[in-house]
């Protein structure tokens, strides 16, 4: 109800950038994938339990990088997947930006969304405002979204495709983002 019907432009165009990138069907491999391995991470898990007393008795020698890998394997995989879905979404954006001609429209968008959404968390949920991890998100960060999409738009005398004459060439309100603290902070791996 809040966005401009220019906005609603942006990101239904973003809406048909997933759409025309088949991301559901590659997502649900991803997710295929990841499943696929921590069935496989959890059978060699048990088998290795199950193992475990006649080893010694063998003498059968297990790599420890192989039970790392076992332990480890569905968090890579997770890891991946969350990596792949921040790309799909930097991809819809460019689609939208391109099949709009006006880049502008959807920054503006996202940057409301964000706004309203992070009052209404805030007032149920204390505290849920703070940003997690970059790598632990299944969308990039606004900010950056905001900044690449405004890269996009289309210079004095520059044409678009789709492009609408008489729309503001800027939109000022997206360059002050609100800065928020992170949760937590490793030499900037964090966020």
């Amino acid at each position: 109800r809040t966005l401009t019907p220019r906005e609603i432009t942006g990101v239904l165009a973003h809406e048909l950038g997933h759409i025309r990138n088949n991301d559901i069907w590659v997502m649900g491999l991803a997710d295929l994938m990841s499943r696929l391995t921590n069935m496989l991470s959890l059978f060699g898990q048990w088998l290795l339990v199950m193992n475990l007393l006649s080893m010694p008795a063998t003498g059968v020698q297990v790599s420890w990088w192989a039970i790392l890998l076992l332990i480890l394997g569905p968090q890579l995989a997770t890891l991946a997947q969350l990596g792949l879905s921040r790309t799909r979404e930097y991809d819809a954006d460019l689609n939208a930006a391109l099949l709009t001609g006006d880049p502008q429209g959807l920054a503006s968008a996202l940057v409301k969304i964000e706004r309203r959404q992070g009052r209404l968390l805030d007032l149920l949920l204390p505290g849920w405002g703070l940003p997690e991890p970059s790598w632990l998100r299944t969308h990039p960060p606004t900010g950056e979204r905001v900044r690449r999409l405004l890269a996009l738009a289309p210079r004095e005398g520059a044409w678009l495709p789709g492009s609408r004459a008489g729309w503001p060439p800027a939109v000022p309100e997206l360059v002050s983002l609100p800065a928020r603290r992170p949760r937590y902070h490793v030499s900037g791996l964090w966020y």
